[in-house]
């Protein structure tokens, strides 16, 4: 019936945006070969030969770590960042590679605040598409109002901070972007060291966190017919 026909439209749309998606990633990891084969620098190639390695695993394939669950996030936002977007809750989202690789030694904080301020300046560089040159030109170097969130709870009502949720914020303090914006989840439980280094954020003028209140934003879906479990799992999306 009707309805198939629509099912397997979609279905066939999703097969041919993957198939582009592992073959953007593809020609990523191509232009890494090529430059880290004419690269003299020993460092500098094997860093271009991790990426090659990387952008030829994902999104083909499941991340293994923190660095390809970047590289895997990042492919899939430039599909969807043609304007305000959000990049959801990224400290849950990215928790376990980063917690499985950081209790294995394997990777320090050092290393994944450096990772994700790499990430800031990635987001940076995106600018609208729309509007011709004068409005990319208008808002050029202006925040988008992507929005990554932290903090807030599980689907238990459970405080969800992790170590994410702190090297987020170190991550902003030592990259001043405008975007991309973080929004904290506060609540009653949250914790006091995440509001003390959110707060020291705010003093240096960047505009970010924002901060909103579980209470009401849980209050207000609920009342809107949201399933509690749904609703604690809520990431605010654009400006604020």
């Amino acid at each position: 019936d009707g309805g198939d026909a629509r099912r397997r439209d979609f279905l066939q749309a999703v097969v041919v945006v993957n198939d582009d998606l592992v073959r953007i990633a593809n020609r990523y990891a191509d232009l890494a070969e090529r430059m880290a084969a004419a690269t003299p620098d020993a460092t500098r190639r094997a860093e271009l030969e991790r990426i090659a390695a990387t952008c030829r695993r994902v999104p083909a394939r499941p991340a293994r770590d923190f660095r390809e669950a970047l590289q895997a996030f990042w492919f899939a936002w430039l599909m969807i960042a043609s304007g305000p977007a959000s990049g959801g809750r990224f400290d849950q989202l990215m928790y376990p590679y980063y917690r499985r690789e950081h209790d294995a030694g394997r990777l320090t904080d050092a290393e994944a605040v450096e990772l994700l301020a790499a990430l800031r300046i990635k987001v940076m560089q995106v600018n609208f598409l729309s509007g011709g040159a004068v409005q990319r030109e208008k808002w050029a170097g202006f925040a988008r109002w992507n929005n990554w969130v932290i903090g807030g709870v599980d689907r238990h009502g459970r405080d969800a901070t992790n170590a994410l949720s702190y090297l987020l914020l170190d991550a902003a303090r030592i990259c001043p972007t405008p975007h991309y914006t973080l929004t904290l989840r506060v609540h009653e439980g949250t914790p006091d060291a995440l509001m003390v280094k959110a707060l020291e954020v705010v003093r240096l003028g960047l505009g970010m966190p924002a901060f909103v209140g579980d209470r009401s934003y849980l209050d207000y879906l609920n009342s809107e017919g949201a399933a509690l479990a749904h609703a604690r799992d809520y990431a605010p999306g654009r400006c604020l």
